[in-house]
């Protein structure tokens, strides 16, 4: 399951690979593209709009993994998601989930902000123990919408609560040839921007 897939490149990668995908997003938009392509690359992926806390119509021990990219920081019912996640998933199935990196990517002016450009940039941690939301635009972009922090505490202790045991957390990082790209690439070999988390039923 692909939870929170949005435009669904994972769901339709894994597809590929044989592997049998069940796509849920919230947004419509999302759903209705993701089943286009799924089409024109003559794939079979299940849809299902649907909010992250409430996967009505899918049964108990469903699936062997459950996918959330870069979403669990932004969904509003958080534990909700997570024992939804949990009942869906098998005995031992796996939960592989990525978040924006809670010590370093609050981005907002009373938590933890970036300052500077460049290689020398730096994270200024004024009020980590701040779990806060507020609204700002995307990057680059001219879209508004809700951010979210939440401290490593909060994500830990929730799945612990719900059942999961963690297997494996990385920081990722640039390899030198990755970083050589470009000067923000080469920066995140100094602070993460990512928390990856691999935990299992």
């Amino acid at each position: 399951m692909d939870l929170g897939c949005g435009e669904s490149g994972y769901s339709r990668e894994l597809s590929k690979r044989n592997a049998a995908v069940t796509a849920i997003d919230c947004s419509e938009n999302s759903i209705a593209y993701s089943a286009k392509q799924a089409e024109v690359n003559g794939l079979q992926i299940q849809h299902y709009i649907r909010n992250s806390n409430d996967l009505y119509g899918i049964k108990n021990n469903t699936f062997d993994i459950v996918l959330c990219s870069m979403m669990l920081m932004d969904c509003e019912d958080f534990v909700g998601t997570i024992k939804e996640v949990v009942r869906v998933l098998k005995p031992s199935g796996k939960l592989f989930a990525s978040v924006l990196h809670p010590c370093f990517d609050g981005n907002h002016d009373h938590g933890i902000v970036r300052q500077g450009v460049g290689i020398n940039r730096e994270v200024v941690v004024k009020n980590y123990f701040q779990p806060t939301e507020w609204e700002a635009l995307l990057p680059n972009g001219t879209t508004s919408v809700i951010w979210r922090h939440r401290t490593i505490e909060d994500y830990v202790k929730t799945f612990i609560k719900s059942g999961l045991t963690i297997v494996d957390i990385n920081e990722p990082r640039p390899t030198k040839e990755q970083a050589q790209i470009s000067t923000t690439i080469a920066w995140l070999q100094k602070i993460p921007l990512f928390l990856f988390w691999e935990l299992k039923k």
